[in-house]
């Protein structure tokens, strides 16, 4: 798992959709983003668009995220993902 894990790293290889879940928990709380939505959001754009996964949807964002969509301060600019 830790080679694996570090070809994604370095962008060698792309992880599977079914480790979508696993890397959200990731994010929400070992990397502590789950009060930091804005940011989250930013960073799950970039996974998104590098590994090919979609945009979080309402019910990830409702779970991962401290805040509800709608008390959002915004959304960040997000950079246009380039295949």
């Amino acid at each position: 798992m830790r080679t694996r894990a570090g070809e994604w790293e370095r962008g060698d290889s792309k992880p599977p959709a079914s480790r979508r879940e696993q890397m959200l928990r990731y994010m929400a709380d070992t990397l502590r983003l789950r009060d930091e939505p804005e940011l989250f959001r930013s960073y799950w754009a970039t996974i998104a668009c590098e590994w090919g996964w979609a945009e979080l949807s309402q019910a990830e964002q409702r779970t991962f995220l401290a805040y509800s969509v709608g008390q959002s301060h915004g959304r960040p600019k997000m950079s246009s993902c380039v295949a």
